[in-house]
């Protein structure tokens, strides 16, 4: 009995230290002046292209999360994603996003390539308050964004 505790307790160290060695241990703690967080949030659609958002029945939320870890995910209104974003102060690049494949009716698919093709086209973001802004090479608004919640907390 004791031979298996100690080897169970040696077991748990091992995969705690493994789980550990896993870290980058270069989590950003990107917030803006306010104290939104860019990271962790769950940053609800607005606005894109200048136009408000509203899904008609049937569509889902549109959303992006981004993680310290570059990881980035979403949906888009009717399929989700996933992929990575290089972010450095407020500059932010996508990588080609990887899209689940279902149809949806076409104003829903129409909202998606709008937004697939926003999210390709940012070279830059901003947070004031609750708010992030996604922004093409030029500095124009591609697409607004509220955050939802905060996960994690």
């Amino acid at each position: 009995m004791r031979n298996s505790i100690i080897a169970l307790s040696a077991l748990m160290l091992f995969i705690s230290a493994l789980a550990g060695g896993c870290s980058s241990g270069t989590k950003s703690t990107s917030t803006s002046k306010s104290g939104s967080k860019l990271y962790d949030a769950k940053w609800m659609i607005n606005e894109l292209e200048g136009k408000r958002v509203v899904l008609p029945e049937g569509g889902k939320e549109m959303f992006i999360q981004l993680s310290s870890d570059g990881k980035a995910s979403g949906t888009t209104g009717c399929n989700n994603f996933t992929g990575t974003a290089d972010i450095s102060g407020s500059r932010m690049k996508f990588s080609p996003l990887a899209t689940t494949r279902m149809m949806c009716p076409e104003q829903i698919m129409n909202y998606e390539r709008s937004f697939l093709d926003a999210i390709q086209r940012t070279a830059s973001y901003s947070i004031n308050g609750s708010m992030l802004t996604l922004k093409d090479a030029s500095g124009n608004a591609l697409a607004t964004f509220s955050s939802a919640r905060t996960m994690g907390q």
